[in-house]
Formats: structure tokens, sequence, C-alpha cells
């Protein structure tokens, strides 16, 4: 687990002196809290799940994709992939999740790929 990142997430900048970057309940005890606000416990930390950034998953579910299919693919299908792919990183980037979910679902695609359509969906939110 990233203490730190966990922590960001239930205390934003949260105040406090000390280091973190062992990642172990004893570095986080150790660490003088001071800040206004109460200091987490270990196990309120635990249960934080960071998730990757949208972005970040659905490139590696769509390289992973297009290397799986690869020999499935005429060039034209897989150039028209990659421009996809690259729209939907711009529109993630100014977090338009509607106009990327619109263009992941009316993209053509390959049949085999409709797996792939399906879970890329599945992680917009």
């Amino acid at each position: 687990m990233d203490v730190a990142s966990a922590l960001d997430v239930l205390v934003p900048a949260a105040v406090y002196t000390g280091s973190l970057t062992a990642n172990t309940q004893e570095a986080y005890e150790g660490v003088q809290w001071g800040d206004g606000r109460a200091k987490p416990g270990w196990s309120d930390l635990s249960a934080v799940v960071i998730m990757p950034p949208v972005s970040e998953t659905l490139e590696g579910m769509f390289i992973q994709a297009v290397e799986q299919y690869s020999e499935l693919l005429t060039p034209e299908e897989e150039a028209s992939l990659w421009l996809l792919k690259a729209g939907i990183t711009e529109m993630l980037r100014f977090n338009r999740l509607a106009a990327a979910r619109a263009a992941i679902t009316l993209a053509v695609i390959p049949g085999a790929l409709e797996p792939v359509r399906q879970a890329m969906l599945g992680v917009i939110p």
C-alpha cells in the first residue's frame, strides 16, 4: 500500500512531519501529526483503494487488445483503433467522460474486439 497516497485520499494535504516512504504501519504511527483534522487509523488507511486513472486503465486495455488481436486486424482497422485511442485520451484529459463513452460505443471495430469494447465501457464512470 502507498501510505502517503492513501492518507491524501482521507486527509488531503495533511500536515505531519516524518517519513512514510517505508509504507509500513510503524512508519505511519511514527509521524508527528500536526494537522487540525483527526489522524486516520491504520485500518482506515488500509481500507482505501486507489484506482489508477481511467485513462491509464483504458490505455492498458487498448494496448493489450491490439497486441492480442494484431493478426486479425487489417492495417486500416489498426490505424482506426489508434486514432480512436488518441481521441479518447484527449477526451479523458479534459474530463469529457460522456464523449469518451460515446466514442467507444460508436466505434466501428472488428467483432473479435467486442468484449474489449464492453470492458472499456465498464471502466468509465
